[in-house]
């Protein structure tokens, strides 16, 4: 992408970013309505710095949204990264490929105190989607087309202006490093329109974000072979999800198909390898639909992982898809207890490969080809 963005370029955007770029390019039009220069690349003066291209194949904009103050006038700010067709970026743990992106925020609040990163919250990742690198078996996960990463701030409504300087890597037959700086002025007010547009991006992306399992009415549970497990063994378990543990409403449709995936977080992607290899539902609980796995722990592990976490991702009887947050334990040698969370050679467990009535085969990973 070129400083002035092409019309060929305006054909890759999303529509949610056309309309952006219009409400900027009237608000542009309200503030400077004798300026013959104006095009629809222009900023208004109150957004100066906040939207620009950062690379020739991505462009990155910083958002701000206030709407869901509440009494602590919490909001949220964000950097919107638009990519060319192509390319990809990478998420909180990139796979066997890639690096994260980084976000670091500052700013001064109207009083003129300085705010440091730690006066925001944590970085809130929509969902990923996996990738495998064109004829290599290297599976990594991230982002195309476009991400909005989202961060919480306190007080709010007390911001005068944001920074974030951000570093990220885009990929597509070659990869590319990205560092750039991006500020707002939050004193000169946006018009409503562009209010809006901002407001429905971040509504669209925290939708994407995995959800607690309490949240979305279901319970989670792990099940194991076995707990006397070493460095390089391979072993069987499930994932049990319960639905219904409310009665809420909607919960019904939270039925796990075979289009199930699981983005293991760091320390669990470092510790075991890890595929699907069934769904069936549970033959003593209705409520409950069982992901089969079968794993294996790398040879070179100084100590057994803590817990089994990351991002599983779900395909519902309706056909969306649900993403919940996962943080299950890991057998601790000779646990033979049954917890609530954890069991250990159930048994209905049965030999490797035999999935029990009502199972159906799946695919390891359930990964696309991109």
């Amino acid at each position: 992408m070129s400083s002035k963005m092409p019309s060929r370029d305006l054909q890759l955007l999303s529509g949610s970013h056309v309309l952006l770029y219009i409400a900027i390019s009237i608000a542009m039009v309200a503030a400077c309505a004798n300026d013959d220069a104006a095009d629809l690349d222009g900023l208004p003066k109150s957004a100066s710095t906040e939207s620009r291209d950062v690379s020739e194949h991505m462009r990155a904009s910083l958002l701000v949204d206030a709407s869901g103050a509440d009494d602590n006038a919490a909001g949220r700010v964000g950097v919107l990264f638009e990519l060319e067709a192509g390319w990809h970026a990478y998420w909180q743990n990139p796979g066997e490929t890639g690096l994260p992106p980084e976000l670091n925020w500052s700013g001064r609040r109207a009083n003129g105190k300085q705010i440091v990163e730690g006066d925001f919250g944590a970085t809130q990742w929509p969902t990923p989607i996996p990738f495998k690198g064109g004829g290599s078996r290297l599976v990594s996960y991230g982002y195309a087309d476009q991400v909005l990463l989202m961060n919480p701030v306190a007080d709010f409504g007390s911001l005068a202006d944001v920074s974030v300087d951000a570093s990220i890597l885009i990929c597509a037959d070659r990869c590319i490093p990205v560092n750039f700086t991006l500020s707002r002025n939050l004193l000169a007010k946006p018009l409503a329109v562009t209010a809006d547009v901002e407001r429905a991006l971040f509504v669209k992306f925290a939708e994407q974000v995995p959800r607690e399992a309490t949240a979305l009415d279901v319970g989670l549970a792990a099940h194991y072979s076995s707990a006397e497990l070493a460095a390089g063994d391979v072993f069987e378990g499930a994932i049990a999800i319960e639905r219904c543990k409310t009665r809420h409403p909607d919960c019904s449709a939270i039925v796990p198909s075979s289009g199930s995936t699981f983005f293991p977080d760091e320390p669990t992607d470092e510790a075991l390898s890890f595929a699907f290899v069934g769904v069936a539902p549970h033959p003593e609980q209705p409520k409950v639909t069982l992901l089969r796995f079968r794993a294996t722990l790398e040879n070179d592990l100084d100590e057994l992982p803590a817990q089994i976490g990351g991002v599983l991702q779900v395909k519902g009887r309706n056909g969306e898809q649900y993403a919940v947050s996962l943080a299950l334990p890991f057998p601790a040698a000779g646990q033979t207890t049954t917890g609530s969370s954890i069991e250990i050679a159930p048994s209905w467990m049965t030999a490797a490969g035999e999935l029990g009535p009502g199972a159906t085969e799946q695919t390891a990973g359930a990964l696309s080809d991109m």
